[in-house]
Order: C-alpha cells, then sequence, then structure tokens
C-alpha cells in the first residue's frame, strides 16, 4: 500500500545535561555547604510539604564566583549549539533549595528569562530525579489507552540527576520535582539567565521594510 513511510520529529525540547569534573565538584561543594552554615531553617510545620529555598541573589555575591564561571560556560555551550545571537547576556538570580526527606517542589516555569539551571551539589538515592512536563496542551487533555508508552507519547518525563550534575532547560518549560524518598536532604542550586538589552537589541522588528521613503528621507 505504501511505497516508503518516514518520521519526520520538529519542535524539540532541548534538555542539556553536563556533568563536572571531581575537582570543580569539590570546590563547588564547599562554598554551597558553607552557605549552607549560615541560614537558619526554620522547623516546617504541619503539612508544608514544600523546598526551602535561601535568598535569590547568591550570583551577586563574591564567594559564588566560580559557581557563576561554570553557569556561565554552560550557558553559553548551549547559545552556541542553538546558534541564538546573544553577545552579552547575565545571570538574573541564583539560590539554593533544600528538601527534607518526603519535600517536593510543584510544577512551575522561570518567567522572564531565557535558560535556567540546576546544578546539584548532593542528591540522596530516592530523590535523584528532575521532571519536565510537555508544554503542549494536547498531551494532557487527549489521553488515550496505550500499549504502552513512549517518547512520542508521554506527557511528562523524568530525569536523573546526581551530584555534579547540571541540568539546563528552556525556561519556559514546566518542571518539579517529585518527593524526596531518600534518608538525606537533596539540595540543589538553582539558576536563571537572560540575554541583555532585550528592549534595545531584540525587541524591535526583525524584518525588513519593502517600501522606502522617497529621496532617502
Amino acid at each position: 500500500m505504501f511505497q516508503s513511510r518516514k518520521l519526520a520529529q520538529f519542535f524539540a525540547t532541548p534538555i542539556w545535561l553536563f556533568d563536572l569534573d571531581p575537582a570543580k565538584v569539590a570546590t563547588l561543594n564547599a562554598i554551597i555547604f558553607a552557605h549552607l552554615k549560615t541560614l537558619t531553617r526554620p522547623d516546617y510545620q504541619p503539612g508544608d510539604e514544600l523546598s526551602m529555598q535561601s535568598p535569590h541573589d547568591l550570583h551577586r555575591r563574591p564567594e559564588f564566583a566560580p559557581l557563576v564561571e561554570v553557569a556561565r560556560a554552560a550557558c553559553r555551550s548551549v547559545f552556541d549549539e542553538l546558534q541564538v545571537d546573544v553577545p552579552e547576556f547575565d545571570l538574573t538570580g541564583c539560590w539554593i533549595n533544600v528538601s527534607p526527606p518526603l519535600k517536593r517542589h510543584h510544577e512551575h516555569t522561570h518567567p522572564n528569562n531565557y535558560l535556567s539551571l540546576v546544578y546539584y551539589p548532593q542528591v540522596p538515592k530516592g530523590g535523584d530525579s528532575i521532571r519536565f512536563h510537555d508544554p503542549r496542551l494536547a498531551p494532557h487533555v487527549l489521553m488515550p489507552r496505550m500499549k504502552q508508552m513512549t517518547l512520542l507519547t508521554v506527557n511528562s518525563v523524568t530525569v536523573e540527576v546526581a551530584t555534579g550534575r547540571l541540568v539546563a532547560f528552556p525556561s519556559w518549560l514546566r518542571h518539579s520535582v517529585e518527593p524526596n524518598f531518600g534518608s538525606a536532604e537533596r539540595i540543589s542550586v538553582a539558576m536563571n539567565a537572560m540575554y541583555r538589552d532585550v528592549a534595545e537589541r531584540y525587541s524591535p522588528p526583525m524584518w525588513q521594510p519593502k517600501m522606502l521613503p522617497k529621496n532617502g528621507s
């Protein structure tokens, strides 16, 4: 009946995984754990099931410069692979997430940013994943019974994380963290990046006019 059959896949949702070398992991983790000792961690109230967050200005603090350097290198790698014209960009936020056993983080995005990153200094077994959700509505609305779920039919995917791993993804991509079923705290550092000069460089129309003023005026 068919002379040939091909499957074309478009509109990819990219997620990047970077595994840092042991020496860099040791350096970053020493900085992060030293900072954690300076933070007050109030006891959870009954029914409070979400993770705790530190202040979100860590990227502006000199002691976190080595982490900022790694994050910027990862961002530049992503921008180069995507072939986007981003001469300059800034980290706009950086904070530590602490998830004791059974704590989770709800589904969310990171508005007004282009790229988001998460670095993992401590990941217990049983709390070693992050879940990404299909941004399209159709897979969440039309869900026929499946013989077997595949990458073409799932509406969410779980990505394994580990100590020393950095995950990068588009800031618009919805994501969540399952409850920590490990026996130790799950600790991660979230970061956002945005290109500079949005209004001046990127917001003006990019198309070329087909009608020009007479006499060049």
